[in-house]
């Protein structure tokens, strides 16, 4: 399964360790760790959902089964 998680500093993780998405996909792989889950980080610091939907074509091009917005 292929997430993708399109959104600001909060999705990239701007400043720490690991952002949001990245934590929750760790804890899907925590719950499930037989699931293969390859996951798309589209977050960019300082995005606000319009550019978020300026990007969004290029995250759906590599046809994510989820896509999170996160603004």
């Amino acid at each position: 399964m292929t997430l993708a998680g399109l959104g600001d500093s909060l999705t990239y993780g701007w400043e720490v360790s690991r952002g949001f998405f990245d934590r929750f996909v760790d804890a899907l792989e925590d719950h499930h760790p037989k699931a293969h889950v390859q996951r798309i980080n589209a977050g960019v610091p300082g995005d606000m959902a319009p550019q978020g939907l300026g990007r969004l074509d290029r995250v759906l091009e590599q046809h994510p089964d989820v896509v999170f917005v996160q603004f």
